[in-house]
């Protein structure tokens, strides 16, 4: 199974280490979510972020100093090479819908 590989143990470990022993990963960004990202860039809060179309949106309209210094770079690579963003998301349906015209399961 892809999640107790040897290359996943080592990916989670690298990341706990830059959280606990280098102190490199600020400690509210352990469960951060994308939602944050953007108030979290524009407020100078974070220097790297996954979702910049919207931030560049946001800034060439309303901070253009921010804008004239921010950069769109690839995602470093790891010690092997390459990096694959993984993304979870959720759904839920319920018995019991507010919305009758939404599917149902």
């Amino acid at each position: 199974m892809a999640l107790h590989s040897k290359e996943t143990v080592a990916a989670v470990q690298l990341i706990a280490d830059m959280y606990l022993k280098h102190k490199i990963i600020p400690k509210g960004a352990v469960s951060w979510d994308n939602t944050g990202n953007n108030k979290a860039y524009q407020s100078r809060q974070v220097i790297f972020v996954l979702n910049p179309t919207s931030i560049y949106a946001y800034l060439s309209e309303s901070d253009k100093e921010l804008y004239n210094v921010t950069g769109l770079l690839p995602v470093p690579a790891g010690p092997a090479g390459s990096i694959a963003e993984v993304s979870i998301g959720g759904f839920g349906l319920f018995k019991h819908n507010p919305i009758p015209s939404s599917p149902k399961g």
